[in-house]
């Protein structure tokens, strides 16, 4: 190999170490961005141990379907809108198509879902695209 072939193959190397390091110092840079904004938003509370509850927490009420799992995938492999009355219609939210560490997920009009979710009686529930 020459030095100029080297040089090349220390280069692209060094490149793709740098590369690494710019998307890992990033992330981190979110990440503590996350944290100081909680951190921020704690000591400006004037009752530490309050909570504030969103409408999140509803969860609406999903048919519970007999089906085992190997059913489901069977049921869904062949013919999956034979699952669409057993299942309640979501899509992704705005505020998770921002935010890439988390995944909300709202109930939606069958036309603009995304993902089904389908639970069972033993309460297992699953996302199903």
């Amino acid at each position: 190999m020459t030095d100029s072939e080297n040089n090349f193959n220390n280069f692209e190397e060094l490149e793709q170490k740098l590369n690494f390091l710019i998307d890992t110092v990033y992330q981190l840079e979110r990440r503590l961005s996350k944290v100081e904004k909680l951190l921020s938003n704690k000591n400006n509370s004037s009752d530490s141990e309050s909570v504030t509850v969103t409408d999140s927490l509803n969860i609406p009420d999903i048919p519970k379907t007999k089906l085992s799992e190997a059913e489901i995938l069977e049921i869904y492999n062949n013919n999956c809108h034979a699952l669409a009355n057993n299942a309640v219609k979501v899509a992704v939210t705005q505020e998770s198509l921002i935010n890439k560490d988390i995944l909300f997920l709202e109930k939606t009009k069958p036309k603009t879902a995304s993902y089904w979710i389908l639970a069972t009686e033993d309460a297992q529930y699953w996302l199903l695209p």
